[in-house]
């Protein structure tokens, strides 16, 4: 949090009767909060997506004014773009530079995403991603996955954009197979986006994936029709696979698919 001597004025989200440190740790650990203002009783606070401006003054004639800054060091406010990364929200804003003591601030995008998925950047995307598990009998076939993928609140299969989604994916696979263990099995495997026909390219149904240039294959596509992802010994790899081939005791079991879900909030 950057704080200077100054006032923000424009649409204000909230007043609060608290301390100015209280409003700095609120507005640090709220996702959407981009700028406080002291006031005589506390502070305004301004989330994103309204629009404000930030006018330095000295400390006689002005409080303090706080600006949620994503740094590795300490840098005055100029004209910058600031992103901000959580587990389910995603925004970037703008701070421009009006006059040598006052800024404005406006938004590229904003995205939040229900409890259990993330959220994450595809290009000029932003999407939601989540983890589900097949209900009993626990190991199913690519149409189930298809089909639980387009049910509450989601929009269809999807896949890895980039490795390091791939390993985000592969981390919430982690989680919901550990919140709804089964036995009998070595591998855990999850549905992903793409089918083809044999010798054809993958279709796909998620139109925010460059095809499977994310996908980071493991063996040759042969005569597969359909892929699943898997961490193995530390690598996340995606295989082919048949859609037939999903439940094999003692060995490999098709545990679920990756959704894109859709998000709260977006624009």
């Amino acid at each position: 949090m950057v704080v200077i001597w100054g006032v923000a004025t424009g649409n204000k989200s909230e007043t609060l009767v608290i301390s100015w440190d209280a409003c700095m740790a609120k507005c640090w650990e709220e996702a959407s909060c981009v700028v406080i203002s002291e006031t005589t009783t506390g502070c305004d606070l301004y989330r994103f997506g309204f629009l404000f401006q930030v006018d330095q003054t000295d400390g006689v004639n002005g409080g303090k004014v706080g600006v949620k800054r994503i740094l590795d060091t300490c840098s005055p406010i100029s004209n910058t773009t600031e992103t901000y990364t959580s587990e389910t929200i995603l925004y970037q804003y703008n701070i421009s530079q009006n006059q040598p003591n006052s800024w404005s601030f406006s938004y590229d995008y904003y995205i939040e995403c229900p409890t259990g998925s993330f959220a994450s950047i595809r290009g000029a995307n932003r999407v939601c991603i989540m983890t589900r598990v097949f209900p009993n009998p626990y190991c199913l076939h690519f149409n189930n996955a298809t089909a639980m993928c387009t049910k509450d609140g989601a929009m269809g299969l999807t896949g890895p954009y980039s490795r390091a989604e791939a390993e985000v994916i592969a981390d919430h696979i982690s989680l919901a197979t550990s919140a709804a263990p089964i036995t009998g099995y070595t591998i855990l495997n999850f549905w992903v986006d793409g089918t083809r026909i044999p010798p054809g390219d993958y279709t796909m149904t998620d139109d925010t994936l460059n095809g499977t240039s994310g996908y980071n294959w493991q063996n040759p596509a042969g005569t597969w029709d359909s892929a699943f992802i898997v961490r193995l010994d530390g690598v996340v790899w995606v295989y082919h696979n048949a859609k037939e081939n999903y439940n094999y005791p003692g060995g490999m079991c098709l545990r679920g698919g990756v959704c894109r879900i859709k998000p709260i909030t977006g624009y």
